[in-house]
């Protein structure tokens, strides 16, 4: 579906990349970006509506271990960015562990990145799923 909307959109600029993106820095090796679009796994409490079984597989648990690969995720790409480029952070989620709370803390461990904005989207106010995004910058 991404790529046939990337054909439909004309977007041939854009880079799709399938894997684990924990190992990004391997794969593209010396390659970095300008700017990279992280939509992380997450908890999906944003799209209850669509996704009623997500509720049943929310604990701590498995809230701990989420948050710990969307940190590893972010890590990674991270390194991948040029001086003063841009990181798109991502969820579907509304938990503040994976969101607010993790780019706030994110941020602190790695100073060489500032917090630009963050967007959050809430349904039913929004009309839409919910969902959190953060635009991290490299300084």
């Amino acid at each position: 579906v991404l790529k046939e909307n990337q054909r439909r959109l004309k977007l041939d600029w854009v880079e799709i990349v399938k894997g684990d993106a924990r190992k990004a820095p391997y794969v593209f090796k010396d390659r970095t970006f300008d700017a990279i679009l992280l939509d992380v796994p997450c908890l999906n409490t944003g799209v209850l509506k669509r996704r009623a079984d997500a509720r049943w597989r929310v604990d701590e648990e498995r809230m701990g271990s989420i948050v710990e690969l969307q940190n590893a995720i972010l890590t990674a790409c991270s390194r991948l960015l040029k001086e003063k480029g841009r990181i798109v952070y991502s969820t579907c989620s509304l938990e503040p562990e994976e969101n607010e709370d993790l780019v706030t803390k994110w941020v602190r461990d790695n100073p060489d990145f500032r917090l630009v904005k963050t967007g959050k989207a809430f349904p039913p106010d929004s009309g839409t799923d919910g969902a959190f995004a953060a635009l991290l910058r490299k300084k």
